[in-house]
């Protein structure tokens, strides 16, 4: 799962995250510089103390020891055997390479240096370095966490600053209606970058509603040349029923063709609304009778069958009325009582509106699921489906669905056909029982 997070607090913690390298690597290099300024102290003092006793010894000719509160120095001339005149810590400590050794309750620093005429052993007491070392180390630390605090506290003032600009161009943009044109976003003239934005988003939008005015415009001149044919064929229709009147046979036909003009031009004016709409106002339309609508439509779609061998059946319809364009609704059923008319052969085609869902089961060849989106867009076509057609039957039906808000979903049947439902309730205070 990929987890996703903010400008804001990415800006955030790429601050805090260089200002905590910066305050420990500072912490850092003053350790190192501390430790070094001691190594050479220490150095210094010791060079004096080995210089000193070896002095002593050579003058003697002997072992020499000289105890201090500071350190302990021991001068061994050569031909002494095993250095037996230096204490046991400190001959271990630097057989063993140690360089700090615990002794009486204190800590030294302990090392021999050949020199003319034997060697030096010397143990010098670094008691109260190591402790001012360590709480110089501590003090670090504190004050290295206590800047990245502070830099965590600002990098947030900091971020939040910056994004600021980028939130207020974010809000301005989520307050442009879509449905309006000609809307614009006021250019920042403070900041430049923001500025070019602006200016490009602007661009955007005035493409985006040249390429709206000419789709209207198209769709306006495409209702206006199936009207026109429409409405000739309409009037021929009536003229050629007022003469057919005491012909019973032409006249049921030609009353068929008439409905069909009716409601094609009818589809016209739903689809155009359709394109019009941005989104889904269930309260600016009129309450509507679904069942009353299935019904037309199932006695419309039996007419389609012709010499097929399928039954139309209705199930169980409970009255229901939501606020929508009838006539979008009509297309919808429509749609899918057409398509599972298309592509049943023969068998049985079920319908039921129960719960404030629609439900059309058929015994056809079946829809291929998994691909059940695709096939909701334009030109989409099932690979299992050999009638012609231009692909838009269940694509004009998903966007009517998605513009009210209601949920289309498709399963198998237990005889491998397709059921489609259309869950009304969906939608936001728009359905009602009567």
């Amino acid at each position: 799962m990929t987890r996703t997070s903010s400008i804001q607090s990415r800006v955030s913690w790429g601050l805090i995250a260089v200002s905590a390298l910066i305050a420990f690597g500072l912490g850092g290099v003053a350790i190192f510089f501390n430790e070094q300024l001691e190594k050479t102290i220490m150095d210094t003092a010791i060079n004096g103390q080995v210089a000193y006793v070896a002095a002593q010894g050579r003058e003697m000719g002997s072992t020499v020891s000289i105890i201090e509160d500071a350190y302990r120095a021991y001068f061994v001339p050569y031909g002494e055997p095993n250095y037996t005149s230096v204490p046991d810590w400190i001959r271990q400590g630097i057989e063993n390479q140690l360089e700090d050794v615990a002794h009486d309750g204190r800590i030294y620093e302990v090392s021999r240096r050949d020199v003319s005429g034997g060697s030096v052993f010397v143990a010098t007491d670094v008691t109260a370095i190591e402790v001012s070392e360590a709480n110089f180390m501590y003090a670090v630390l504190a004050c290295a966490a206590l800047l990245t605090l502070l830099a965590a506290y600002m990098s947030q003032r900091m971020a939040r600053s910056m994004i600021r600009p980028l939130n207020d161009l974010a809000n301005s943009v989520s307050q442009l209606t879509p449905s309006e044109r000609g809307m614009r976003l006021e250019p920042d003239s403070s900041d430049r970058a923001l500025s070019g934005i602006t200016q490009t988003l602007n661009s955007y939008l005035a493409e985006m509603d040249a390429f709206v005015r000419r789709e209207q415009h198209l769709s306006a001149m495409a209702s206006h040349e199936l009207r026109t044919p429409l409405a000739i064929v309409g009037g021929a229709v009536d003229v050629m029923l007022e003469r057919e009147k005491n012909d019973a046979a032409n006249a049921k036909t030609l009353q068929r063709i008439k409905d069909a003009v009716e409601r094609m031009s009818g589809s016209i004016d739903a689809l155009m609304l359709l394109s019009r709409l941005a989104t889904a106002a269930t309260d600016a339309f009129p309450p509507v009778p679904v069942h009353d609508v299935l019904q037309s439509q199932s006695d419309e779609a039996a007419s389609l069958i012709g010499a097929k061998d399928i039954r139309l059946t209705i199930e169980a319809v409970e009255p229901l009325t939501i606020m929508t364009d009838e006539q979008l609704l009509g297309i919808l059923i429509r749609n899918l009582l057409g398509n599972a008319i298309k592509y049943t052969h023969n068998g049985q085609i079920d319908i039921a509106l129960t719960g404030g869902t629609l439900k059309i089961s058929d015994t056809g060849c079946g829809l291929d699921i998994d691909n059940a989106q695709q096939l909701m867009e334009p030109h989409a076509r099932g690979a299992n489906v050999g009638h012609d057609g231009q692909g838009f039957g269940l694509y004009i039906a998903a966007e009517i669905c998605r513009q009210f808000g209601w949920i289309m979903e498709f399963d198998l049947t237990d005889t491998g056909g397709t059921r489609v439902c259309v869950s009304f309730s969906a939608s936001d205070g728009s359905t009602k029982s009567a």
